[in-house]
């Protein structure tokens, strides 16, 4: 259960997806009010519509116990972004004073220099004032360290794989060149131009990286139900994430195999054919 004071939901940006929220006026009002949430009015009233009806406020069904219903606001996340919303009852302020409340408070310029000027307030009202003072940025930061901490150490990994990766085509091609170096002096002594080797070096290169692409991708898109858990806001199977993964490494094995095919290029076809 939270209490909802003034502009709650307008000040957090709480949608409102059905009915309304509370007014000054429900001072007034003879019975007790609430606003739930979405996953509340999916797990009690699934398929109707939660506004006129009833919900109970702990376990005894006291008639001070039930709330009737006048709105239905979205789901939100209070601790982090992996937490699953909660069914949760809003009640006002006007009708249950809070105990230990917590205040949220939007500004219209930089809401760090507004800081005073909340404590300010509330010790003009005779509370004491909030000691505590944090941002909705600092708040996200806070909420998503971790994982930008495990995304930027999985990143650091990625990058020296692809580099580690680069060093290994630029190996095998290298190996390759040097085992072709017969070869590539027959085909310059008939006539090839050294762009042609290159080409015909690059492209076979370009072909083993494919191959290796596609194999590491399906084993990506088997094993991604895995790691569904791990994700927020993306799927396991991404195709925006695949196409650039892959195309990084797919540009990184060309990228290896034109150096060495470069070298090829100025290979002299007399002193190839008398090394073999």
């Amino acid at each position: 259960m939270r209490r909802a004071v003034h502009d709650y939901f307008g000040t957090l940006r709480i949608p409102v997806l059905e009915g309304r929220v509370f007014t000054d006026e429900d001072r007034q009002a003879a019975e007790g009010l609430a606003v739930i949430n979405q996953a509340l009015a999916a797990k009690v009233f699934p398929g109707q519509s939660p506004i006129g009806r009833r919900v109970q406020m702990g376990p005894n069904p006291t008639p001070q116990a039930w709330l009737r219903v006048i709105g239905v606001v979205g789901n939100i996340r209070h601790t982090s972004l992996e937490e699953t919303p909660q069914p949760e009852i809003y009640i006002s302020h006007l009708q249950g004073p809070p105990t230990s409340p917590f205040m949220a408070v939007r500004t219209a310029g930089d809401p760090a220099a507004a800081a005073s000027a909340v404590r300010d307030a509330v010790r003009s009202l005779g509370a004491d004032p909030p000691t505590n003072l944090k941002t909705m940025e600092e708040l996200r930061r806070e909420s998503v360290g971790q994982r930008r901490f495990l995304v930027w150490l999985t990143a650091g990994f990625g990058i020296i794989a692809l580099v580690l990766a680069a060093i290994g085509v630029y190996g095998v091609i290298a190996l390759v060149v040097s085992e072709r170096t017969a070869e590539v002096g027959v085909r310059l002594a008939l006539g090839a131009s050294p762009s042609q080797v290159w080409g015909m070096l690059v492209r076979q290169a370009a072909w083993l990286g494919a191959a290796g692409i596609f194999v590491g991708l399906s084993i990506g898109a088997l094993a991604g139900p895995l790691v569904a858990g791990l994700l927020y806001g993306v799927t396991p199977s991404d195709p925006m994430t695949f196409g650039t993964v892959g195309g990084l490494l797919f540009l990184s094995a060309i990228g290896a195999a034109a150096v060495p095919a470069r070298r090829a290029m100025g290979v002299d076809p007399a002193t190839a054919l008398r090394a073999h």
